[in-house]
């Protein structure tokens, strides 16, 4: 149809093979025009460079091509934002460069090569890339063949999160903006076009992955889709020398990539939402980007939670915990670090305040069992110390005037109670056999700790409203082996907490259990890497230690169901994997005849939140974000020292940024195949996230990452406006 000329006047057409490699590398990363629009209206114009554009113009007049025009740049945009920010971040990591020049030197890198090189060097070039990126992603399926689990396809899983995908299989195919270009390069040849369409679709189809390489792809063939648009749009001198389509191409996207590093996923987002649109022109033009701040995120969260509300869904806020360690910790009234604990709490407007009440206990002989129960006194006196009447009365007395001090602020009441050990000889509370009713000691466990609790809830509860008190927090084994016991535990705390007047239904009264091992037993199990096949394998064992009926009489008493929630998560999890650690528990609960669902009481989150420690020594920040995800229990311990933070690599702290925004849409919906309750953060260390805990500021800093606590706060004023 026409012959393309390079600047020496010699012919450079196009490559079939390298044009189906420029749409395979776009398909890599990021839906569909069809390429005879644009060969149709070659014919008709006699005019080749056609771009999306002329085409809108051709077939659906001036309004349909300003809309469709707007729909595209807008696209165009928000991708190579994602793709700067990303690609950025992992030049960055690599490099140790800062995000700036990284994103500068991947973006000027391959912009340069687009402006500077001829049609078959580019095409050589990108053909390069994608076999790279094809080569790797075989690699990756060799490597990980080992550890598929085929039952996982035939398991059932989560059909809600399917429509939530749909947009994203859209965008994952988006080409279209790179067809002009392809037509153009082809000389308007339809056979050729044809055959490079169907040749580069193929490569995607057969596999899909991101990378660096994949981004780098991506990145080639939007540069040349948006320059060539822009140059038809503007009047703007055109081809592949023109430097000024490049400029406004690249400049604006490269900025908003360095201001926000975070916005990667959500520019993501914003074009999965304007990609179904765009396929049908006009309907794009009105695409709202889904990137939320201030106000409009506070509106959202207020119309989102009263919509779940009218239709019978639960909008639930995220909640904070005050994690107190040391009998210091509830004295010295107003000065208390209870109570400054407690005053920054309030900053993130939630409903509840969960006491989480830690103890300790002293496993003398190493065989699972408490010798005795104790306290320590604070961070600067961290001896064992048994539990006599007088620190009992001590340690209620101070945090009654902490708990009044929430309710005086309209808070509710959630405590939960754990024993750590006292000793430091690496025991785990969840394997500890105890009856709460048995002396340890000078007091039992409903003694020193249970019944102090109850009775600072009992003075502290003056406006009566309904409390929350789980008798144990991730201590399976006590529960599993001594259901009656607790459940006469169970009984107590409904009768000391109503004496002065709070209505016995007001008082719930619950437990909580890890989200895995639920039963702590039997002891020779608790660190197997496949527990849940080796306790099947073992039950019989269970069966002789464990009386299987009264445990389910137990959980069939109680109010509420605590899950500690620290399954691990893919590198990029849905609303679904929020719900890992309920099916986990879920999986275990069934061999002693019992489901979360089935059983029908409230489920809360207790524990919730990302440690971003390596392994379980507690002192080693992760390496990368698949680190956080995959072991989200490991932490770092300690007063908060800059060497140690793990959110000070960029890509952990993206991770962290991007897993609470997701918590708080989980939250909107108050569960997704399971009704959750509450959800309360674990706010000490690395977990603290919101800066509650004195551990978790010094100096040298703090743990506290401002858009975390915006997120929070904002989710938590709008389910408030609603009323829950």
């Amino acid at each position: 149809m026409f012959s393309n000329l390079n600047r020496d006047l010699k012919h450079d057409p196009g490559s079939v093979f390298g044009s189906a490699m420029l749409v395979a590398g776009t398909t890599i990363g990021a839906g569909l025009l069809v390429a005879e629009v644009n060969l149709a209206i070659m014919r008709q114009q006699g005019a080749a460079g056609l771009s999306v554009i002329t085409m809108a113009r051709a077939t659906l007049g001036e309004a349909g091509a300003l809309a469709s025009s707007a729909a595209y740049v807008f696209l165009h945009y928000a991708l190579l934002v994602a793709y700067m920010s990303k690609a950025g971040g992992i030049v960055a990591g690599a490099s140790g460069l800062g995000l700036v020049p990284a994103a500068a030197l991947f973006s000027g890198t391959f912009a340069a090569l687009c402006y500077c090189s001829s049609q078959k060097l580019l095409d050589q070039l990108n053909s390069g890339l994608v076999a790279l990126v094809v080569t790797s992603f075989l690699g990756l399926l060799v490597v990980a063949a080992g550890g598929v689990d085929a039952g996982s396809l035939t398991s059932g899983g989560d059909w809600s999160a399917v429509p939530a995908t749909l947009p994203v299989v859209a965008l994952a195919f988006v080409y279209h903006n790179i067809i002009p270009v392809i037509c153009n390069a082809l000389e308007g040849d339809a056979s050729k076009i044809r055959t490079a369409v169907l040749a580069g679709l193929a490569i995607p189809w057969a596999m899909f992955g991101f990378s660096f390489l994949a981004i780098a792809t991506s990145y080639i063939g939007f540069i040349l889709g948006l320059t060539d648009f822009l140059a038809d749009a503007l009047a703007l001198p055109s081809g592949r020398q023109a430097p000024l389509p490049y400029a406004i191409t690249l400049l604006p996207p490269f900025v908003v990539a360095v201001t926000n590093p975070n916005i990667f996923l959500q520019a993501l987002d914003t074009a999965v939402a304007a990609a179904p649109a765009l396929a049908q022109q006009v309907e794009s033009a009105v695409a709202t980007p889904n990137i939320i701040t201030g106000e409009e995120q506070m509106q959202r969260a207020q119309d989102m939670a009263a919509k779940r509300k009218l239709l019978g869904y639960r909008p639930i806020p995220v909640d904070v915990s005050i994690v107190l360690l040391f009998m210091s910790d509830v004295e010295g009234g107003e000065n208390s670090p209870c109570v400054q604990m407690l005053k920054r709490a309030l900053e993130f407007k939630g409903r509840a305040i969960n006491f989480f009440v830690t103890q300790y206990y002293a496993d003398y002989n190493s065989d699972n069992r408490v010798d005795a129960l104790g306290y320590k006194e604070s961070q600067y006196d961290k001896s064992f110390r048994g539990f006599n009447w007088d620190a009992a009365y001590r340690f209620s007395k101070g945090l009654t005037y902490c708990m009044k001090r929430a309710v005086d602020n309209n808070m509710y009441i959630v405590t939960h109670i754990h024993l750590d050990d006292g000793m430091d000889k690496g025991t785990w509370r969840n394997a500890m056999i105890f009856n709460p009713n048995q002396k340890y000691g000078a007091l039992s466990f409903w003694e020193a700790v249970g019944k102090p609790t109850a009775l600072a809830i009992k003075d502290a509860n003056y406006k009566k409203r309904d409390v929350y008190y789980a008798m144990q927090a991730e201590m399976g084994a006590t529960l599993f082996y001594h259901p009656v016991a607790w459940r006469s535990v169970m009984s107590s705390v409904k009768s000391v907490i109503a004496q002065a007047g709070t209505p016995r239904n007001k008082v719930k009264v619950g437990v909580n259990i890890n989200w895995e091992k639920v039963c702590g037993c039997p002891a020779e199990l608790i660190y197997s890497t496949d527990y849940y096949n080796d306790l099947k394998n073992n039950w019989w064992k269970v069966q002789n230690a464990v009386n299987v009926g009264e445990v389910r009489k137990l959980f069939q008493n109680v109010d509420f169901i605590g899950v500690s929630a620290y399954a691990g998560l893919p590198r990029y999890p849905t609303l679904s994997d929020l719900e890992t650690s309920l099916r986990k528990v879920d999986q275990e609960l069934g061999l002693f005849g019992m489901s979360l669902k089935g059983l029908g009481k409230e489920i809360i989150y207790s524990e919730y939140g990302l440690g971003g420690g390596q392994t379980g020594d507690y002192k080693t920040p992760a390496q990368s974000s698949f680190n956080v995800a995959a072991s989200p229990y490991w932490g770092v311990e300690g007063v908060y020292a800059s060497n140690i933070d793990p959110w000070q690599n960029w890509d952990n702290r993206q991770f962290m940024q991007n897993y609470y925004q997701l918590t708080t849409e989980y939250a909107k919906r108050g569960g997704i195949s399971y009704p959750v309750n509450g959800i309360f953060l674990w706010n000490i260390i690395s977990y603290d996230v919101l800066g509650i805990h004195y551990f978790s500021s010094s100096n040298q800093g703090s743990y506290r990452d401002n858009t975390v606590a915006a997120t929070i706060s904002r989710h938590n004023a709008g389910v408030r406006s609603v009323g829950r």
